[in-house]
């Protein structure tokens, strides 16, 4: 039987303010995105935590790099939402293993209904979404 696990991805996009800041200029000089990898946990409630933590970082960072203001935009995967509040963005796709999408958005821009972000992160869990009880 296999043990259910989550991890989650961060990417920082090409042409995020971020990756223009002098503390990533120094590391990488020639960065065009980054991607961070979890490690694997046993409960989505930790995997969260810790995403939660690195995007509030990441999110306070690209908003002291750049003159717009960034916010976190979490959406929950439509198939398994039962509030039926995330309905997909244009062009956007979902597959079996993601749980849950959260981004490091343009606050402005939300606000006209347009998704620029600067972080895509991703839960993932390792037996598919179907495999999960959200009550």
């Amino acid at each position: 039987m296999n043990k259910t696990q989550f991890k989650y991805s961060a990417k920082i996009v090409q042409g995020s303010s971020i990756l223009e800041s002098e503390k990533v200029r120094s590391f990488f000089p020639r960065c065009g995105e980054m991607i961070i990898t979890s490690k694997e946990f046993s409960t989505f409630e930790e995997c969260e935590k810790n995403l939660s933590g690195l995007l509030s970082l990441l999110s306070a960072e690209a908003s002291r790099e750049s003159d717009k203001n960034q916010v976190i935009v979490s959406r929950l995967n439509p198939q398994i939402d039962s509030s039926g509040q995330s309905k997909p963005i244009t062009g956007e796709s979902w597959d079996q293993s993601t749980v849950l999408k959260v981004y490091v958005a343009d606050a402005e821009a939300l606000k006209q209904s347009q998704l620029i972000y600067s972080v895509m992160s991703a839960i993932t869990v390792n037996t598919g979404i179907n495999s999960l009880v959200i009550t």
